[in-house]
């Protein structure tokens, strides 16, 4: 008897037009819910996707890229554009406009497309020092200070070394100096962007290098004799 008294009071309801509507609705959006529901928890299952060819190379191993060298002596400002890829390197000195060829251990000076071998010396410092091989190597050595995380998601580090521990480095002369040497670097989604080493309480120089075009270089194109 329940049962039919319940089957009557349904159909008189589903007669009113009005609260068949509500009913109708009522199951629409019921079932958008769990088709909603079903969509998120499809999409939870996935696993990100990410760019293998720029965010999984470590800074060490990184030999594909363009980087600008700025060397700040005295107050001016001196700049180095390089193009890298892998055992190949153009450089190009603005301020002289001579042009360099690495291919890979030699250093090459560039004269009317003609190589002549030549020092890796540019404003007193070793080229192949600042290259990203040499310069993870002088992150090891040094002693790391603190890091600040920004809103856009660069991340700052800053490391010391000692002036001792900095030429032991670069040419394994000896220094007897008790003053700092700091780093600092930025990167982001741990791709490093920039690379900074700053000699002013030794010496009034700083070595800025900005690193951009992370392994995208499909190769380097030279007409050199």
């Amino acid at each position: 008897m329940k049962e039919k008294k319940e089957k009557l009071r349904f159909r008189e309801i589903w007669k009113n037009k009005r609260y068949r509507a509500m009913i109708i609705l009522g199951f629409y959006f019921v079932f958008f819910l769990f088709l909603i529901g079903s969509i998120r928890s499809s999409r939870g299952n996935v696993p990100p996707t990410s760019d293998t060819t720029t965010t999984n190379i470590s800074f060490e191993s990184l030999d594909n890229y363009e980087a600008t060298y700025t060397f700040t002596i005295d107050s001016a400002s001196h700049f180095v554009y390089t193009t890298r890829y892998q055992e190949e390197e153009v450089i190009e000195v603005e301020e002289t406009n001579e042009e360099y060829y690495i291919k890979g251990d030699t250093f090459y000076s560039v004269k009317d497309q003609k190589l002549e071998t030549t020092s890796d010396q540019l404003y007193g410092l070793s080229f192949f020092k600042l290259r990203p091989d040499e310069l993870s190597k002088l992150l090891k050595y040094s002693t790391f200070q603190h890091q600040t995380e920004f809103q856009d998601d660069r991340i700052r580090k800053v490391y010391q070394i000692t002036v001792k521990g900095f030429f032991s480095w670069l040419d394994g002369s000896f220094q007897d100096a008790d003053e700092t040497i700091t780093i600092t670097t930025e990167e982001i989604n741990g791709l490093m962007t920039i690379f900074t080493i700053d000699l002013s309480h030794y010496q009034n120089e700083t070595i800025t290098i900005t690193y951009q075009n992370h392994n995208q270089l499909s190769n380097l194109e030279t007409n050199y004799q």
